[in-house]
């Protein structure tokens, strides 16, 4: 088994299932999902197709049994789910038709996922633009507050990136072709993990050492 970080934000459908599929010509199949970390087994490289519907539901339970069995007339086979929202499916048959008639019925199913994950992270946007508030508007910033300022701005910008991110994915799905497509990892999702990764490591030796 092996255990990979996604490079995507969770948001980015279109790109996760892109990068399942080039995992898959390395022979690497996806076996579990979780927020931020899927589980593969290795096999033979094989051209699979994934397919992940927006439908809101409960990964515990997986989709309801109507939507398994719609995918499974259609030839695919569910694998798990993740992020609350989000129903992997696959499929290695490369004739087989969407279980969507259209992108735009796609799309319709993504705009309505899309508007409660920017809901949610919204909430966190506010919270974390109060703290960089705050601690801006403080008459002393010292070198401790200043460094809690930039780890919040951090926040703020993940935030801002994950919405941004939701927001974009209706329009992506009507790009043709661009579901079969593999993707190669999002650069800015990884910088913007190594730089949060570094104030976190720079936080805890702080504290530590001090």
């Amino acid at each position: 088994m092996v255990t990979m970080m996604v490079p995507f934000s969770m948001e980015d459908t279109v790109g996760i299932q892109g990068w399942l599929q080039g995992l898959a010509r390395q022979g690497l199949i996806m076996e579990s999902g979780n927020n931020g970390t899927f589980t593969f087994k290795r096999g033979e490289p094989t051209p699979l197709r994934y397919r992940i519907d927006p439908t809101k539901g409960h990964p515990i339970s997986g989709p309801p049994q109507a939507m398994k069995d719609l995918y499974a007339e259609y030839g695919w086979e569910y694998v798990d789910s993740y992020n609350r929202f989000a129903h992997v499916f696959v499929t290695d048959d490369p004739d087989a038709p969407e279980p969507f008639h259209s992108p735009e019925a796609l799309a319709q199913a993504t705009r309505s996922a899309a508007r409660r994950r920017i809901l949610y992270w919204s909430g966190g946007l506010l919270f974390y633009a109060w703290v960089v508030f705050s601690l801006w508007s403080r008459k002393k910033l010292d070198a401790y507050a200043g460094f809690h300022l930039l780890l919040m701005a951090t926040g703020v910008s993940k935030m801002i990136y994950h919405i941004r991110t939701a927001f974009n994915q209706e329009e992506k799905i009507k790009t043709p072709g661009i579901l079969d497509q593999p993707t190669a990892p999002s650069r800015l999702f990884k910088r913007s993990f190594v730089l949060t990764m570094v104030l976190l490591g720079a936080y805890l030796l702080y504290h530590i050492f001090r």
